[in-house]
């Protein structure tokens, strides 16, 4: 950056802090003195430019911008959604396994085991009455 003038940049950047924080009445108060200041020293609108843009960028604080205070807010929000509800669908069957060598269905999930392992399959094959004992 060229030229700046080092008051006239503590001068924007007052005044920019007024604006920001609020402050109508000490912006427009402060816009008078920046005006007095430019006719006192006769300063060329270059150099006004540069003070305006150096001010600018101005940090107001060592995490950089203007101080503000966090608050918590808390949002709530409650909506309406319409689903139509087709009464020729009904709730279909789903797979829930192989047991025993048959197919089962359930409408609202869940499993089956088969009881029988191999090695009782093959004690069945031989001597079924003992499998019947361990099954009942």
């Amino acid at each position: 950056m060229e030229e700046v003038d080092g008051e006239l940049v503590r001068l924007y950047t007052d005044r920019n802090r007024a604006m920001n924080s609020g402050n109508r009445d000490g912006a427009m108060a402060l816009n008078k003195k920046i005006n007095a200041y430019i006719a006192k020293n006769k300063i060329s609108k270059k150099v006004r430019q540069n003070s305006s843009v150096a001010a600018s960028n101005v940090k107001g604080d060592s995490k950089g911008g203007l101080k503000t205070k966090k608050v918590p807010v808390i949002s709530i929000g409650v909506g309406m959604a319409e689903f139509k509800k087709d009464p020729s669908k009904k709730a279909k069957m789903m797979r829930g396994g192989v047991a025993n060598k048959k197919e089962h269905m359930y409408s609202n999930g869940g499993s089956v085991t088969d009881k029988m392992n191999p090695g009782l399959r093959a004690l069945n094959k031989t001597r079924p009455d003992v499998v019947k004992k361990i099954l009942s």
